[in-house]
């Protein structure tokens, strides 16, 4: 009896299942860095992973290797106010139920709480601290943006607010219970007709700000919310 066969036969299956086990592995790691990009983090952070950066910030560090500030990239604690509590490890409060917000009111627009032009010290003081801070090019110069678990905020050099940015899921907006998630079918429930509605975006003009929702154009769902400083209100 030839007993050289066997044995090659089963030499031959050990390479082929060393050959399929590295392959798997390769995969596991190309699908972890193909994920690592501003949409996979958006998504993850979605999941509720807990990934920290921002959409913005996430933007400014693919737009410009290094993670140096893009210039104007702008154009796309205890809380006293109810409606700017943050996750729970953002200021360690939950978030109000949808019904205790108030509702979107344009003549006095406030994202998560914060108002355009709000002093730093009071944006801070409900926020509590940030989980990073780094600085981005503005037209009207370099901002300081404060990164926290569900919402980023931008202060002028006067230590002035020029945006707030919100990206948690679970973060009460302040909106009438809009939450990220929520489709653009919902916002305008919520928020009435917008003065721009595309299949990415929902805008609201407002005083001295512009409220901008960002949309999955596949499901029209708010990857994120934003107010900014309008034009005029910009320098």
């Amino acid at each position: 009896m030839n007993t050289g066969y066997p044995k090659r036969i089963a030499s031959a299956a050990a390479v082929v299942l060393l050959a399929v086990t590295l392959a798997g592995c390769q995969m596991r790691v190309a699908g972890l860095s193909a994920g690592d990009d501003a949409g996979g983090q958006a998504s993850a952070r979605n999941a509720g992973q807990g990934l920290s950066d921002s959409p913005q910030k996430a933007y400014d560090n693919k737009s410009k290797p290094g993670g140096a500030p893009v210039t104007g990239s702008l154009n796309g604690g205890e809380n006293a106010d109810p409606n700017a509590v943050t996750e729970s490890s953002a200021g360690g409060k939950s978030a109000p139920s949808a019904k205790t917000e108030e509702a979107w009111n344009a003549k006095a627009p406030k994202l998560f709480g914060i108002a355009i032009g709000e002093a730093e010290a009071s944006a801070s003081a409900k926020l509590g601290k940030p989980s990073d801070v780094y600085p981005l090019d503005d037209d009207g110069g370099t901002l300081s943006v404060k990164e926290y678990a569900a919402c980023s905020v931008g202060f002028s050099p006067d230590k002035k607010v020029k945006f707030v940015e919100v990206f948690g899921r679970s973060a009460a907006t302040g909106l009438g219970g809009l939450r990220v998630g929520d489709t653009a079918s919902a916002a305008v429930k919520k928020l009435g007709q917008p003065g721009t509605h595309t299949g990415s975006v929902l805008a609201y003009d407002a005083e001295g700000a512009l409220l901008k929702l960002d949309l999955d154009p596949d499901n029209e769902r708010i990857l994120s919310i934003k107010l900014f400083a309008s034009a005029e209100n910009r320098t």
